[in-house]
């Protein structure tokens, strides 16, 4: 999802075989799945919401390009419109 310093970077690994195989003594057989820390995931999406709401609130009414739900598009048709 993003990035994860240094001392966060620490993860079980959990292997589990695949569903309907018929070799399981094939490596593809299996599908490894990486738990980071909980601690980290939760900082991540705490950090990541108020740059999000940092970043609509430091914007003026004229930003169009970069803005969710507010296009390119829409700057030119609102000149159009003028």
């Amino acid at each position: 999802m993003g990035y994860v310093c240094g001392e966060r970077r620490k993860s079980v690994g959990i292997i589990m075989r695949k569903p309907n195989k018929i070799d399981y003594g094939l490596p593809s057989s299996y599908r490894m799945f990486n738990l980071l820390d909980m601690v980290s995931k939760l900082v991540e999406r705490i950090l990541v919401g108020g740059l999000k709401k940092w970043e609509q609130e430091g914007m003026r009414d004229g930003q169009f390009r970069g803005r969710r739900g507010r296009s390119g598009m829409d700057g030119v048709g609102l000149l159009y419109k003028r």
